[in-house]
């Protein structure tokens, strides 16, 4: 059943990647309005012909549309429930969406969501807590050494616990709190600013050649998610948030998380 399940949206996105060359072969113009585009623009002006083999584009697209799908709704979910119990913040977080959005959804992601530590923070946080991957599996290929001083062996399996990463008092005071002021920080000439995950530090979007394609694309989403949704609706929760969930390459809530949300 996965096979069949899997060979239909194969089909789909292959065919959406031979319309697109079709396009491209009929106009000699590459647009680079989406995903796609950007990937086989990059090949054409790299001069990388093995970047526009139809299975390469199929499976590029498939990574974002599959990884990028249940991960990000995730965390956002987090953003909305977190923010949610944590008043202080979320009014001042509000007030700084509604400053930046006064001119509408397209200026604000043209113009103010690249530079919004504040949005970042709460991302960071959410993240922290609740990494979507709970649990990262990886075998060794050959013995080696970790940095840590700890010796591997081939064919081993090595866990890296993105869970218990975020909530380790080793790295994060007061770990069980939601505190995104944690990441801001204030320049010499005044500006904020918010700190940048360290990928070999906090590997939730992994790191080096294998680090996540869509991680940038991930925070931009939520980033944008959040700050339309708060910038017009509160949200209260239905019934209290249980943190039992399902584990799977992606975490999810056993019963879901439950709000109502009212117009601001």
């Amino acid at each position: 059943e996965m096979k069949d399940h899997l060979q239909v949206l194969n089909s789909y996105v292959e065919d959406m990647v031979l319309q697109r060359k079709k396009l491209v072969e009929s106009s000699g113009y590459v647009e680079k309005d989406d995903i796609l585009g950007l990937y086989m623009d990059h090949a054409v002006r790299k001069g990388r012909p093995e970047l526009l083999e139809d299975v390469f584009l199929r499976d590029v697209i498939m990574n974002f549309m599959i990884a990028g799908r249940d991960t990000t709704s995730y965390v956002t979910t987090n953003i909305i429930a977190l923010l949610s119990e944590n008043r202080d913040f979320e009014s001042k977080l509000v007030e700084r969406i509604q400053e930046k959005m006064k001119n509408g959804v397209d200026s604000f992601c043209q113009n103010e969501m690249k530079d919004f530590p504040e949005a970042d923070a709460v991302f960071n946080e959410s993240l922290r807590m609740y990494p979507s991957v709970g649990n990262m599996v990886r075998f060794v290929q050959e013995n080696d050494t970790l940095p840590s001083g700890i010796e591997v062996r081939s064919g081993e399996l090595v866990l890296l616990p993105n869970q218990s990463v975020g909530r380790n008092p080793k790295y994060f005071e007061d770990p069980e709190a939601f505190k995104p002021e944690r990441w801001l920080k204030t320049t010499a000439a005044g500006k904020t600013t918010c700190e940048r995950i360290d990928e070999f530090k906090f590997p939730f979007f992994h790191g080096g050649y294998r680090i996540c394609l869509g991680k940038d694309m991930a925070r931009q989403e939520a980033k944008i998610f959040m700050s339309i949704l708060f910038n017009s609706l509160k949200f209260s929760f239905a019934k209290p948030r249980k943190e039992e969930f399902v584990e799977g390459p992606v975490i999810f809530y056993r019963d879901g998380v439950h709000l109502y949300a009212t117009a601001r």
